[in-house]
């Protein structure tokens, strides 16, 4: 999977990978959520998910719910 972009309605969340994590030991994949006010600088909140995860829409929104948060 090469880069992949996804809308919530709390923003934009990023699938990056997959690649080997050294922490997790295996392939990972890694989302990155980041409100649409941060967007200028960046600022969001990454996190590793083993890459045989499904990414549904459903998985993304949760994230984003989770993230929204953290920020």
């Amino acid at each position: 999977m090469a880069n992949a972009t996804f809308q919530t309605e709390l923003g934009a969340v990023t699938a990056k990978g997959p690649y080997f994590s050294f922490i997790q030991g295996r392939e990972v994949i890694q989302l990155t959520f980041i409100k649409p006010e941060n967007e200028a600088n960046g600022y969001g909140v990454c996190k590793e998910f083993p890459s045989d995860i499904s990414l549904s829409p459903e998985f993304m929104s949760n994230f984003a719910e989770q993230s929204v948060d953290l920020l």
